[in-house]
């Protein structure tokens, strides 16, 4: 039997920089979104994350892998 796990929502402050993308997807469970590129070689990812009830969102930025940044923004 298969059961769905329970993910909480990331808020910016909980995100730290350096983080894997593995770590976030670990703890926060897939995003609702995921932009991908590549610029000068690097690979760049912004994981957004979308909280339905309250209309947040938060987006975390990936640069080969590592966290540089996130934010949570509020409708």
């Amino acid at each position: 039997m298969h059961t769905s796990s329970i993910y909480r929502f990331p808020l910016a402050p909980e995100i730290v920089a350096g983080s894997t993308r593995a770590d976030i997807l670990n703890t926060f469970g897939p995003p609702a979104a995921t932009i991908t590129g590549a610029d000068l070689g690097r690979l760049q990812e912004r994981l957004v994350y979308i909280e339905k009830s309250t209309r947040r969102k938060t987006l975390i930025s990936i640069l080969n892998g590592r966290v540089v940044a996130a934010q949570t923004y509020t409708e």
